[in-house]
């Protein structure tokens, strides 16, 4: 179990980045892993692998419900949950298939949300690097609020999330002088 104190204090830009520095999750894919391929239908989706057994066979829950698969392959992608409102994150890799059916072969992975939370929060992180490039933004909020004299609960969360990259070095050409010099697109 990871609980929220664990998360923040680790103080990564998601939670993915946190859950996948445990030892059962090392092979899990990214948002860069296999980016030059067509074929694994994982580009772009942080999808959780436990015990190195695939994607496909680690059941991830969000408070204990299956969650929609994010492609044709049934692979979930850890970025469409409620980021800002998780309260712990349970990890079970023995037995998980006796409970939970064949899809839980691997283990599972359950993100449980806080379902009572007031108030708003919010994250902003910002960056690049030393030389002015792959600038990156990332925004997050949750907010929640009790009505009818407590007896309804209204939570709402969201993030914006922009990666600028590195922009390629043009090719070198000879200026007016004749002399050789790379040049940086803005």
């Amino acid at each position: 179990m990871i609980g929220a104190a664990d998360i923040q204090k680790n103080a990564q830009p998601s939670v993915f980045e946190t859950v996948t520095q445990l030892p059962s999750l090392q092979g899990s894919t990214g948002v860069s892993y296999n980016t030059g391929s067509t074929t694994t239908g994982l580009q772009g989706i942080s999808s959780l692998n436990l015990r190195g057994l695939g994607v496909l066979r680690t059941l991830t829950l969000i408070d204990s419900q299956r969650i929609v698969g994010s492609n044709p392959n049934g692979a979930v992608d850890v970025s469409q949950m409620p980021q800002m409102l998780i309260s712990r994150v349970d990890v079970v890799t023995g037995g998980a298939s006796a409970s939970w059916g064949s899809d839980a072969v691997a283990g599972v992975v359950n993100f449980v949300t806080e379902k009572k939370f007031e108030g708003f929060k919010t994250n902003l992180l910002m960056g690049q690097t030393t030389y002015g490039d792959d600038q990156n933004l990332t925004a997050q909020f949750a907010a929640g609020t009790a009505f009818l004299g407590g007896r309804a609960h209204f939570e709402v969360a969201g993030e914006y999330s922009y990666t600028a990259g590195v922009q390629p070095i043009l090719p070198v050409a000879a200026n007016q002088f004749g002399t050789l010099e790379k040049h940086r697109r803005p």
